[in-house]
């Protein structure tokens, strides 16, 4: 009677196909990734080194990797946050009132001239033009009719600027500024460039700083609501309206 028990190596052969990844009679390490079909090995099952590798590689993947739930809750927590971003990116921006806003000037917005204080400054910044002004007359002006006006202009603002700083300390909350405003700045700036064509543009700004002057005078005089401003507005007017009419008779 033969017998039922199978030969050894039979056993070895059913044995090795419980963990042989490289069986064609199994599917065990299939799903691998960038699997691929092992090279022939010889009748002692000794494979290549570089796929025992492989199949070492897959196992620690096998053993160690994250489990579908731990997968989906990753996915899930990266949706969340993706959301969160783009609830905050939609959220609408922050209403900036534009009085809040310097407008884009190289200084600040003068007063109103109309107002004590603006008036004060614009005063000021006159006399102060003036002045210098007429210095420059007085270096680079050819004709004897400019430097003598340029001369009377020295005298009559340095003047009217004590008599403006004494009716500004009469006041309350006023200020005599110790710059000039911009625009007599870039008279001053033209004038130095002038080079030959001085006495013509001194007597153009002259004529021109004085007409604006005097209806700044005016209308302070006639309108002011600080005493002692209006006063000294009162009192410097006929004098700049006499400078304007030399002023016009300038070559």
């Amino acid at each position: 009677m033969a017998s039922s028990s199978k030969s050894p190596q039979a056993n070895r052969q059913r044995s090795d196909r419980t963990f042989d990844p490289f069986d064609k009679r199994t599917t065990w390490g299939r799903d691998l990734p960038g699997w691929r079909e092992p090279r022939a090995y010889n009748k002692t099952k000794n494979w290549n080194f570089r796929e025992r590798n492989l199949v070492a590689e897959w196992q620690s993947h096998k053993d160690t990797g994250p489990t579908k739930a731990q997968l989906f809750a990753g996915v899930a927590g990266a949706l969340a946050l993706a959301s969160c971003n783009n609830d905050t990116a939609r959220e609408e921006p922050t209403d900036v009132s534009t009085s809040d806003v310097a407008p884009p000037t190289a200084e600040a917005a003068l007063p109103d001239p109309s107002t004590p204080q603006g008036f004060v400054d614009a005063a000021a910044s006159s006399d102060m033009y003036e002045i210098e002004a007429a210095k420059l007359a007085q270096q680079e002006g050819k004709s004897e009719k400019v430097k003598s006006f340029a001369q009377m202009m020295i005298t009559d603002h340095t003047a009217s600027t004590e008599k403006l700083k004494a009716a500004v300390s009469q006041a309350v909350g006023l200020t005599v500024p110790t710059a000039m405003q911009a625009k007599h700045r870039a008279n001053l700036d033209a004038l130095i460039a002038a080079g030959d064509n001085f006495d013509a543009m001194y007597a153009q700004q002259q004529a021109a700083a004085h007409e604006e002057a005097l209806a700044l005078l005016k209308s302070q005089a006639q309108n002011g609501t600080v005493a002692s401003i209006k006063a000294f507005a009162g009192e410097i007017a006929p004098i700049v309206e006499g400078h304007l009419g030399h002023a016009k008779e300038l070559p």
